[in-house]
């Protein structure tokens, strides 16, 4: 999108300027008051329009060939999605197969203690922290302290941000297998996984956004 920076002779032409429509169409050009100086990468605005096609182009292959040979592993991965497929490829590995089975239905049901209070301590226990935020509260009062400079620079640090789903979603989708997997094993683990969705809700209702 092409931008650019027009400067005027008094404020009150350049208030009207930022603040009225200047086409008939209203998506087609936009005008809205400068940013701070320092918020300003001005090195991106030297850029020939060439080497930014240049960059387009170079994106557009790589993001091709990373696609298009991304279906290599897939198609390997999905070869071998059972058993069975497993047994024909790999026949020197048919004896752990069918030990396998039979460990893990005995031990998972053994650990379920340990994943009741591990959904207390860190489900339970981690709702009740994202409720305080002293992460973002403490990350706040360093950049006030040493980064803000600007009005703009304080909104943003005072911004708490959202759900890091870098780390949320897993945990979620976690306890959520838990669930499906102790459901029929051990059925007293559900109260806990339930206890722990009901105040995720409450909490991550206004954290996403």
């Amino acid at each position: 999108m092409a931008a650019a920076f027009v400067s005027f002779k008094t404020r009150w032409g350049a208030a009207v300027c930022a603040q009225t429509q200047q086409c008939r169409n209203p998506t087609i050009w936009l005008t809205e008051w400068a940013p701070e100086p320092r918020d300003v990468y001005w090195e991106n605005l030297s850029i020939p329009f060439v080497f930014l096609t240049i960059r387009r182009l170079i994106v557009a292959v790589a993001f091709f060939f990373l696609t298009f040979f991304f279906v290599i592993p897939i198609a390997i991965v999905q070869s071998l999605a059972n058993i069975e497929s497993i047994e024909k490829a790999l026949p020197f590995l048919k004896p752990i197969i069918e030990v396998i089975p039979k460990t893990i239905g005995a031990s998972i049901p053994m650990k379920a203690t340990f994943f009741i209070t591990y959904i207390m301590v860190d489900g339970w226990a981690g709702v009740a922290a994202e409720i305080l935020r002293l992460k973002p509260l403490i990350i706040y009062h360093l950049k006030n302290f040493f980064l803000v400079k600007t009005e703009k620079d304080r909104e943003e640090a005072m911004d708490p941000g959202t759900i890091g789903f870098n780390t949320g979603e897993p945990q979620i989708q976690l306890y959520f297998l838990l669930g499906l997997v102790y459901a029929i094993v051990t059925p007293i683990l559900l109260p806990f996984v339930i206890v722990f969705f009901a105040l995720a809700y409450v909490v991550f209702r206004h954290q996403v956004r």
